[in-house]
């Protein structure tokens, strides 16, 4: 049994071997795909626009009509930020770059290479290139001895659970963030260098399961605006599913749609969605030698298939409020060992006392057959695959239960 894992091939959605994946490896027309890749910036194959159309551009998130494929969530994001910068330089100038921005680029000196900035929040993981990294604030040793950009940085809500009993206090500390989000556009405004973009995760994953509601959501989507910022969602861990609707941001019912998505891990392949604004104006501005990976847009083709046919968003519903009371359920039976139980869809998690506590439970629940992570300083993080019922929300709190009582 497999409630948490990397969300990062077939298996995630489906399981091991499922038909349709079995399929696709099988069909002699899809030979030339797997076996002579092509590197996509230079020599597309003949299929690639008919086979993202039917495949990413199905699921594209609403109001974001362009897509470039990727390999990882990194470079996703990295690219994404690139996209950014660019959009916002044509928007500063009034057009494409001059010969003196051409030229000064090549020198690492302004106006070609700009004093831009993108804010980030802590406790968020964007991936580990050079941008990223400077955005990534989770774990030290992701960062330590590497250069990162001087970039604003701002609190990310630290919610109090059960939410539906501490409304005030998690209204006031969602505002507080938001606040120092506007100071610090501001301030770097100030200095000369000015953001360009905002990136935000749904739920920050690698930081700790953390959660923000809609309205502080839709509030940055309000801020990015106001001050000309790029909004850009980074839902590389959300996206496909596990958290109920295809896309996490979907729950924040957002007036204007973020201007950039990014994606990965269940998605087979990365990339980013984006407005038509943010097209680059010349060839070669985002560009790498593979440029994605068509073989894994094959297999994405048949798992959204099988999503639909089986209708196994609906699934992860189900089995996600099987998950989350049941989770609730065993805080309340251990209050000494677990807090915070949260969760959307099956993307759950739940904190634990202290470090030692949680690695002897992933270790107990390991010998017992279920394979757990944890995320942030204290946390357990679930994340089944899409095919996880409530049947099996049930076996594995069943099991959970017998490592609390274990470590209890």
């Amino acid at each position: 049994m497999k409630p948490s894992g990397f969300a990062c091939i077939p298996r995630e959605h489906q399981g091991y071997n499922h038909p349709a994946l079995i399929d696709i490896l099988q069909d002699p027309e899809n030979m030339s795909t797997f076996v002579n890749r092509s590197a996509l910036g230079i020599l597309p194959p003949l299929d690639i626009v008919q086979l993202i159309s039917e495949s990413l551009l199905s699921v594209a998130p609403q109001g974001l009509p362009q897509v470039q494929t990727m390999a990882c969530g990194s470079c996703s994001n990295e690219n994404a930020f690139k996209a950014v910068f660019f959009w916002y330089r044509n928007k500063q100038r009034g057009g494409s770059a001059s010969h003196e921005d051409l030229e000064s680029s090549m020198l690492n000196q302004m106006p070609g290479s700009p004093d831009l900035s993108i804010l980030s929040f802590m406790g968020g993981f964007h991936g580990r290139t050079l941008g990223c990294l400077s955005c990534t604030h989770s774990k030290a040793i992701h960062k330590v001895d590497v250069p990162a950009f001087d970039w604003p940085i701002a609190p990310f809500p630290h919610l109090r659970y059960p939410l539906n009993e501490y409304p005030a206090e998690n209204a006031h500390e969602e505002s507080r963030c938001l606040e120092q989000v506007e100071e610090q556009i501001e301030a770097y405004s100030r200095r000369g260098r000015p953001v360009a973009g905002i990136v935000v995760e749904p739920i920050q994953a690698e930081g700790g399961d953390n959660h923000a509601s809609p309205d502080f959501f839709r509030r940055l989507r309000g801020l990015a605006t106001k001050h000309g910022c790029a909004f850009i969602c980074d839902e590389v861990q959300t996206g496909c599913g596990a958290t109920g609707p295809f896309w996490a941001h979907e729950y924040w019912n957002l007036d204007s749609p973020p201007d950039v998505v990014t994606f990965s891990k269940r998605m087979l392949t990365g990339g980013f969605f984006f407005h038509n604004e943010f097209r680059p104006d010349a060839a070669y501005r985002i560009f790498n030698t593979w440029m994605g990976d068509p073989p894994k847009v094959l297999l994405l083709h048949a798992v959204l298939r099988v999503i639909r046919e089986k209708h196994l968003l609906d699934g992860t519903r189900r089995a996600g409020v099987v998950l989350l009371k049941g989770l609730t359920q065993l805080q309340e039976q251990y209050p000494n060992l677990l807090s915070e139980a949260r969760g959307q869809g099956t993307f759950c998690a739940v904190t634990v006392r202290d470090e030692e506590t949680r690695e002897n439970l992933l270790a107990s629940c390991l010998n017992k057959g279920v394979l757990l992570g944890g995320c942030g300083e204290l946390s357990i993080r679930f994340r089944p695959a899409l095919i996880f019922t409530e049947q099996h929300a049930n076996v594995f709190l069943e099991i959970f239960d017998s490592a609390l009582a274990e470590c209890k």
